[in-house]
């Protein structure tokens, strides 16, 4: 099984936001906050440090991925006789990538529709950016709070 390598603390990206054609948004990592199945979870700092967000990099495991000396995640190199396998690893991230982006308007949507209870239950959805690569990135509010975790019954 693949082995997800996660971001460095300061590690610098530099993203395109939806639409542009160049890199426009450079992000700084603080904390890693953790992994599920296709993304990880970051806290970061962008606009030189005076807005912080949470960021989401989508790395789903086992659709050949890897994550080179420069922190970029790209889909790893296959000779001749593997291009089929690059081919059903880029068609198998795109599903996934569509799935996410599909995932993420709908919590955006939710975000919107105020009469919703649940527009205040999980992190404001901010915008979408990819990596040269093509990797998707998603950014959220960093909003201060209660960890779910550290509520107990008493």
């Amino acid at each position: 099984m693949e082995q997800r390598q996660i971001l460095n603390v300061s590690t610098k990206l530099w993203l395109k936001s939806e639409g542009s054609e160049r890199p426009d948004t450079e992000f700084v990592i603080e904390k890693y906050l953790g992994s599920g199945s296709n993304a990880s979870a970051y806290i970061a700092s962008l606009n030189g440090g005076k807005e912080k967000c949470i960021l989401k990099e989508l790395y789903p495991m086992n659709c050949g991925l890897k994550r080179d000396l420069a922190q970029q995640v790209h889909f790893a190199q296959h000779s001749d006789d593997e291009k089929l396998l690059l081919h059903q690893h880029r068609e198998k991230y795109a599903g996934i990538k569509q799935r996410y982006l599909d995932s993420y308007k709908l919590q955006l949507k939710i975000h919107n529709t105020p009469e919703l209870v649940l527009n205040q239950s999980t992190s404001i959805p901010r915008a979408v950016y990819e990596n040269e690569n093509g990797i998707l990135y998603t950014a959220f509010s960093y909003q201060i709070g209660e960890n779910y975790l550290s509520v107990t019954d008493e």
